[in-house]
């Protein structure tokens, strides 16, 4: 069988013209590198957004779980990505102000709307709502890891204490085996999310210090390269201001991939927003 390279469609043996694009051929089809286009917090908007990626008729996206990160991470290939993007943040504006929708009849006009909006300006608080996607600090996880470590820590211990005391009869809140069963397990738990916390928080210590470090370069870099003048290119008064504050950032996170070996949009991004707050707005 024979494929075409532009549109993936398959022909019978013998055709050797795409009667779409008009490209040649090919026997095979190359695997495409997949890209990380989006990341939630929550399964369930990464599955409608991938739901409104098929509606969009871009195929072929997955869905994966990034555990360093905590995120659920959208994935979909090249050539679609920069389309996919957007509808990205079509999607994110439409989540920060709409509600669930109950059926897939009001889904079905949800995504109508959010097509609609695609194409057309967007507010940058909607644009960006803070509830979507929120980069953690390194350090700042290392304390939620530490300050959930001592908690379970104090509680699965001293769940093991109390049972043991229930049953050695010097108090007698537990009366039988099957409370204590039950006791001694909730209580083995929370020592072994207590452990899970206590090894993640090693491993996330040791990198603190890059973080900042990398965080420190990369502001640096923007406050020689990333200057009001340099931006000033984007200043257009017949755009509003939340349109220019976007091409701006786009464009400033642009140049930070090509000067910097980055791959964590949500780290960029908070990066971006602490330096145009202090330096540009």
């Amino acid at each position: 069988m024979a494929w075409c390279p532009n549109c993936k469609t398959e022909y019978r043996d013998g055709v050797t013209k795409c009667a779409d694009c008009g490209a040649d051929l090919v026997d095979e089809l190359k695997e495409e590198e997949t890209i990380c286009v989006a990341t939630f917090e929550e399964k369930r908007l990464a599955n409608k957004f991938q739901e409104f990626l098929i509606y969009s008729e871009i195929e072929g996206s997955d869905i994966s779980f990034d555990p360093n990160e905590d995120v659920f991470v959208v994935n979909v290939t090249s050539s679609k990505a920069d389309e996919a993007k957007k509808l990205f943040e079509t999607f994110k504006a439409n989540e920060a102000n709409n509600e669930e929708p109950t059926s897939e009849e009001e889904l079905e006009e949800e995504f109508d709307s959010m097509s609609d909006q695609s194409e057309a300006d967007v507010p940058i608080k909607q644009i960006m709502p803070e509830s979507t996607t929120t980069y953690v600090k390194k350090k700042d996880r290392y304390a939620d890891l530490r300050s959930t470590f001592w908690i379970f820590i104090v509680f699965g211990i001293g769940g093991l204490i109390f049972t043991g005391l229930n049953m050695a009869e010097v108090i007698t809140f537990l009366n039988n085996y099957f409370q204590y069963t039950i006791m001694s397990l909730v209580s083995l738990f929370f020592i072994f999310v207590a452990i899970k916390s206590l090894l993640d928080s090693k491993r996330i210590y040791h990198e603190i210090d890059q973080e900042e470090e990398s965080t420190e370069q990369i502001k640096k870099w923007l406050q020689e390269n990333m200057t009001k003048e340099a931006l000033s290119q984007f200043d257009d008064d017949s755009l509003s201001p939340e349109i220019i504050y976007l091409k701006k950032t786009e464009y400033m996170k642009a140049q930070i991939y090509e000067a910097f070996d980055i791959d964590n949009d949500l780290f960029t991004d908070e990066i971006i927003e602490e330096y145009y707050n202090e330096y540009i707005e």
